[in-house]
């Protein structure tokens, strides 16, 4: 996988106000997927969790991670919602 120039003018657009981000990486992903997982959660300030046992397809293997990652995201926004009211 090969990043075009419009690719990272798209990720400095993405990084200079980033939307809230959980990314999920397997256990067992390959080392590039991960480092790029690593690279995105410096540049977005994203929260990353690493699944137990899970490889590439999480949704499909391990879909609870994905419901749990979803509900702890929900909660916390929530929660920092309530603290400016």
């Amino acid at each position: 996988m090969t990043a075009t120039r419009s690719d990272t003018a798209t990720l400095a657009w993405l990084a200079e106000s980033p939307p809230p981000t959980t990314i999920l990486v397997g256990e067992k992903t390959l080392v590039a997927p991960r480092a790029v997982a690593r690279l995105l959660e410096h540049a977005l300030e994203a929260t990353t969790i690493v699944v137990p046992g899970a490889a590439h397809m999480i949704p499909m293997t391990h879909p609870q991670a994905v419901v749990d990652a979803v509900r702890r995201e929900a909660a916390a926004r929530n929660g920092s919602n309530r603290e400016r009211a």
